[in-house]
């Protein structure tokens, strides 16, 4: 898809252009606005969510802080900044695997890898446990032995 046509769609979510749900985030004022079509599109647990013979949400949705980054690599078909993908590497990857979205596993898997230090190694070999990713946990004995 080109970069003008990328640009439209996140702009219209912003807005809440034809938007069909709200969430609501810690570290967000407003009701964040989307398109459930989106949505249902990126994850098969939003199509779980919405699906269309339950009745719709009266109520806004709580979700997580992290949610605006990750409904822009949902409207921006996986385009996120490099700082927004290191800011909240963590989140989007627990995020994807929830939602069952591998790309951005993946994205985030290779930027926990690049970020992995003494000071978290421990807590991401954890995290790939947890996950049962064999990628992330390799990577932590390839770089720890």
């Amino acid at each position: 898809m080109d970069e003008s046509k990328k640009l439209t769609v996140e702009t219209m979510r912003k807005k809440g252009d034809g938007a069909d749900v709200w969430f609501i985030a810690n570290d967000h004022p407003d009701h964040i606005p989307a398109q459930k079509i989106f949505l249902t599109g990126a994850s098969s647990l939003f199509r779980d969510m919405f699906d269309l013979s339950k009745s719709p949400p009266k109520e806004p949705i709580n979700v997580p802080d992290q949610l605006e980054t990750f409904l822009e690599f949902v409207y921006t078909f996986g385009h996120l900044p490099d700082h927004k993908l290191a800011q909240h590497a963590l989140a989007l990857y627990k995020a994807a695997r929830k939602h069952e979205i591998p790309c951005l596993q993946r994205l985030c898997r290779d930027k926990l890898i690049a970020s992995m230090d003494s000071s978290n190694a421990f807590d991401l070999v954890e995290l790939a446990d947890i996950h049962s990713d064999k990628i992330l946990k390799d990577e932590f004995i390839t770089t720890h032995t």
